[in-house]
């Protein structure tokens, strides 16, 4: 070859080198989207050419990038990554990343409550992996891992382990629902005295309202205590076992303090119901709220809160009011206020036989009489008695209808078709307030003449059928019968005789020990009734008290005191 011809092809060379450099120094670019199997935009993914030197692109919010590569030969594909996706090659375009497995799920014990911390241990294809729930017992992980069935392990501190497969696929969420049985033991809490509701790791459980108690708890330390107003603060440890029992043991000891009372006299001193004395006080008594009661002859009932504090003198002064006798004014005030206090329904009626003075409250109030309807038919018998039929030797042959549960003596000893005589059917009528004498004395007599009866005495409010009545009628058929005004000399005597030996004396009768008294009484659930005649020392009165209360001893109680206050306003 011709030197000439030599130096063209020189110069050919060096061109095509130099354009061959300048190619290499000026990157390729290409440029696409990157988005998830849903559709949307993958951003920040990484976007790496390969060859030297390559430029890292990152998509942006709407998965686009652009990146650029000198490299040769031309077309070498790029690697693309994102958190939580399955790596993929572009070449630019459209690329869809699929994300790695999801594995989720909460770890409950057998009750559904979460198990916190709870640790995990999941394998597939020889690969490990391990996590730990959250305080809620929560767990979710990303698994760099394609389609395949993992195998997972459970375990928590207390409880037994729980093992469960799961399969995964790309772009899918996997759950798991461990359920760890709790590993439990027994605990038996007993205290001296029993009944207390103890707090159990500060909590007072269902399973142990009252002691003595036992209750399954979790393996582990655990804390038993009472704090109660009563008792002294009290606290002990147990560590239960697997299947283990402990029992937990204490006498209480109850906190006090000092109670000093002073009362103006020697009535009854009462502490939250209970009488404590006929006196002044000044003991220990048990922490807390207290309510203190005094009753005596010459006062009413009085009532006062008190609270006692632990280790710690409390001193209380009652001032009961008196019962001022031949006061009418003071004495209504003060009965108001007791029985707004006592609460309830009532009825009081008060005569004073010798003036036919009268003290009422509630007592036109129509209430259900109970066995006080009883005093009508026992009148209208002797009055006609008294008219000549029928006589009390008279017999009254009992049918089955006759026959009614509840006070008296017949129900039990009696049968239909005995033959009993008026005399006895009104003895136990009045002494055993006897229900089958009653319905059999009704239906002979008839109950409609016996209501026009009492109507024409005075107490057209009084029906035997409906069982209703008034206090103030109730006690002005009595005022009339203790005048002598209803009945023969023979049947007043005859019918007050009977009224003073009734087996039921817990009202009228409780205070006035001594004190001839012809009472009827009534009760019914919480209808709790007394109707009588009081021979007091300084003059007969009759007193009627209808009450319903909370409860029947509320009612017996009002009306003792009634009836003592009233002796005493009837004393002079």
């Amino acid at each position: 070859m011709s030197l000439g011809n030599r130096l063209r092809w020189l110069v050919v060379l060096v061109a095509a080198s130099s354009l061959l450099t300048a190619w290499l120094a000026v990157p390729v670019p290409f440029s696409g989207r990157v988005l998830d199997a849903q559709g949307k935009p993958i951003v920040g993914a990484s976007i790496t050419p390969q060859g030297p030197a390559a430029d890292v692109a990152r998509s942006d919010s709407g998965g686009a990038y652009r990146a650029g590569s000198h490299a040769w030969p031309v077309g070498l594909p790029a690697q693309v990554r994102a958190d939580g996706f399955q790596p993929a090659e572009t070449r630019g375009g459209e690329l869809v990343l699929h994300r790695w497995p999801w594995l989720a799920g909460v770890v409950v014990d057998e009750i559904g409550v979460p198990v916190p911390d709870a640790d995990l241990t999941i394998t597939a294809q020889g690969r490990r992996w391990q996590v730990s729930a959250d305080s809620e017992g929560r767990f979710a992980l990303f698994l760099a891992i394609g389609e395949a069935s993992v195998h997972t392990t459970v375990t928590a501190l207390g409880h037994e382990a729980w093992s469960g497969s799961a399969a995964l696929q790309l772009d899918r969420e996997a759950t798991l629902a461990p359920k760890l049985a709790r590993q439990l033991g027994t605990l038996t809490i007993i205290t001296d005295p029993a009944g207390v509701n103890p707090l159990i790791d500060t909590r007072h459980l269902d399973s142990c309202q009252a002691t003595p108690c036992q209750v399954s708890l979790p393996v582990g330390n655990h804390t038993v205590s009472v704090d109660d107003p009563v008792f002294v603060p009290w606290l002990a440890s147990a560590r239960l076992a697997k299947d283990g029992t402990v029992k937990v043991a204490t006498t209480l000891v109850r906190r006090l303090g000092r109670l000093k009372v002073n009362v103006p006299g020697t009535g009854e001193l009462a502490l939250d119901g209970s009488q404590i004395g006929t006196g002044a006080f000044n003991a220990d008594v048990v922490t807390g709220q207290h309510t203190l009661t005094y009753r005596s002859a010459a006062t009413w009932p009085y009532r006062a809160a008190v609270e006692v504090q632990w280790q710690q003198a409390t001193e209380v002064t009652l001032a009961p009011h008196p019962v001022t006798p031949g006061d009418p004014a003071g004495f209504l005030a003060e009965l108001q206020a007791f029985l707004s206090a006592t609460g309830g329904s009532f009825g009081v009626y008060l005569e004073q036989l010798s003036s036919g003075r009268t003290l009422a409250v509630g007592q036109d109030t129509s209430m259900e009489a109970a066995s006080v309807i009883k005093i009508p038919v026992a009148l209208y018998l002797l009055n006609q008695v008294d008219a000549g039929q029928p006589k009390l030797s008279d017999k009254v042959k009992l049918e089955a209808r006759d026959f009614m549960g509840g006070t008296g003596i017949l129900y039990g000893s009696a049968k239909a078709g005995d033959e009993i005589s008026y005399q006895d059917l009104l003895a136990d009528l009045i002494r055993q307030s006897d229900n089958t004498a009653w319905q059999a004395l009704q239906r002979v007599l008839d109950p409609a003449k016996i209501d026009s009866f009492a109507a024409a005495q005075g107490a057209p409010d009084c029906h035997q059928l409906s069982d209703q009545c008034t206090a103030r009628q109730a006690g002005q058929l009595l005022s009339k019968l203790g005048r002598g005004g209803l009945l023969s000399g023979d049947s007043t005597n005859r019918l007050i005789q009977l009224l003073e030996t009734t087996v039921f004396n817990d009202r009228i009768n409780y205070y006035l020990s001594g004190v001839s008294i012809a009472h009827k009484i009534g009760i019914d659930g919480n209808v709790i009734n007394d109707c009588g005649i009081v021979y007091s020392s300084a003059g007969a009165f009759t007193i009627c008290v209808f009450t319903r209360t909370a409860d029947q001893p509320t009612g017996i109680q009002a009306i003792r005191d009634i009836a003592r206050a009233a002796y005493r306003y009837y004393s002079r």
